[in-house]
Formats: structure tokens, C-alpha cells, sequence
């Protein structure tokens, strides 16, 4: 129980009962008052460090998953770009067994325009590739 309510009878030092005066009691809502800031204070302080904390840790857990997804894509695009590799390959060695097997050969112009359409395609993926190179640097 609180010892300091209105009206109530204080203890004094020598045991004698008094009675708590208007002075008493403005000190004492003073003092709880000054507690009662303090407290506010604090609890505010507190509640706004978590809020900042909680905040960063959402920064953290959005930067890591963009470099997720930057590194998902990069390593798709590397594949495809893999991919078209093999292809040329590809090209080159059915050519090589056509020529071989049924002496059939590639006019110069289909040449022509596969390899600027592989060169096309290549272009695409490194510069798709070097734009997920520059995401990923300024994921922090």
C-alpha cells in the first residue's frame, strides 16, 4: 500500500502520528509527477529504439532478399547465356554431319544471319548481365 495518501496519518521520525499538510502533499505530487515524466520518457526512448530496430531488421531482410533475386537472375542469365553457347555448338556440328553425310552445306547468307542473330542475343544477355552486376554492388 502506498504510504503517502491524502488525508492519511504520516509516521514521523520520533513515532508521533501527523497529519500529511498541504506543502506534504504538493511535494509529493511533484515528485510523482517528475517520476511519472521520467518514466514517459523512458518508455518513449524505448519504444523508439525498437521501432529503429525493428525497421533495420526490414531493411536487412529487403536487401537480402533483392540480392537474392539480383543473384537468381544473374545466375539464369548466365545459363542462357551457357545456353546459346551450346547451341552454336550445336549448329556447327549438324552442319559438320550434314556436310559429311548427305553433302548437304549452309548457304554463306543463313551463316551470315545466324551468327548476327546469336551476336544479337549474346549482346543481350551481358548487358542484362552486367546491369545485375551493377545491382548487385549496390545492394549493401
Amino acid at each position: 500500500e502506498w504510504p503517502l495518501r491524502p488525508g492519511k496519518k504520516l509516521v514521523s521520525r520520533n513515532g508521533r502520528g501527523m497529519k500529511e499538510t498541504a506543502h506534504n502533499r504538493e511535494r509529493r505530487n511533484a515528485k510523482i509527477s517528475a517520476l511519472a515524466l521520467e518514466i514517459d520518457h523512458w518508455r518513449a526512448t524505448m519504444l523508439a529504439e525498437e521501432k529503429k530496430k525493428k525497421q533495420d531488421e526490414e531493411l536487412q531482410s529487403e536487401a537480402g532478399n533483392t540480392l537474392q533475386q539480383v543473384l537468381q537472375k544473374q545466375k539464369q542469365t548466365k545459363r542462357l547465356l551457357d545456353t546459346v553457347k551450346l547451341l552454336v555448338e550445336l549448329r556447327d556440328i549438324r552442319k559438320q554431319q550434314a556436310a559429311r553425310r548427305h553433302g548437304t552445306f549452309v548457304e554463306p547468307e543463313v551463316d551470315h544471319r545466324f551468327a548476327k542473330n546469336v551476336g544479337k542475343m549474346k549482346s543481350m544477355i551481358k548487358d542484362k548481365l552486367e546491369t545485375f552486376y551493377a545491382k548487385k554492388k549496390k545492394v549493401p
